[in-house]
């Protein structure tokens, strides 16, 4: 009988440690699977990220690019700028010089002269002198020609005698 029981007890023991092996194997292909799980997301992180640095560095380039680009049309354009700018320069001088004989000059062309700077003409008539700066568009007045604009209108002009021969000191009148 103790063989029988010893039989029993070694029996109880095989199946006890069956079912240890049997969760032992299912905790391992859990862990496997587990494993293998985290191996597969790792390789598709790894992935995305490959693809997320060849998009960077492609974006890079582009970015690159379009600042070459902009560079290049910021440059045509203050080229242009330039340009248009000393044709309207140019421009004005030559409509400065013309402008008594426009139809809506308004002082008679005979009595001008061109002087161009400060100011553009002077109109000397009979009972008065004139003094006439010509502007186009939307310029303004410099700040000097503001200046004799307002030493104008205040009466703040003389006029003088300067004598070459034998007199050092100028008329005053």
């Amino acid at each position: 009988m103790a063989g029988w029981i010893c039989s029993a007890i070694l029996f109880l023991a095989c199946i006890a440690l069956y079912r240890e092996i049997t969760k032992a194997r299912k905790a391992t292909t859990a862990l496997y699977q587990d494993i293998n799980a985290k191996n597969i997301v790792m390789e598709r992180a790894s992935q995305t990220l490959e693809i997320s640095k060849k998009v960077t560095i492609d974006l890079t380039e582009m970015v690159d690019t379009l600042q070459k680009t902009l560079d290049f049309q910021q440059t045509q354009y203050d080229k242009l700028a330039n340009q248009k700018k000393s044709s309207e320069v140019r421009t004005g001088l030559i409509v400065e010089q013309i402008s008594p004989f426009l139809a809506d000059y308004p002082r008679p062309s005979a009595t001008a002269r061109f002087i161009g700077e400060p100011i553009d003409f002077v109109h000397f008539d009979d009972d008065k002198i004139t003094f006439v700066e010509v502007k186009s568009g939307k310029s303004q007045l410099s700040k000097k020609q503001r200046n004799i604009r307002d030493l104008i209108k205040e009466g703040k002009v003389d006029f003088m005698i300067f004598r070459i021969e034998g007199n050092d000191e100028p008329d005053q009148v």
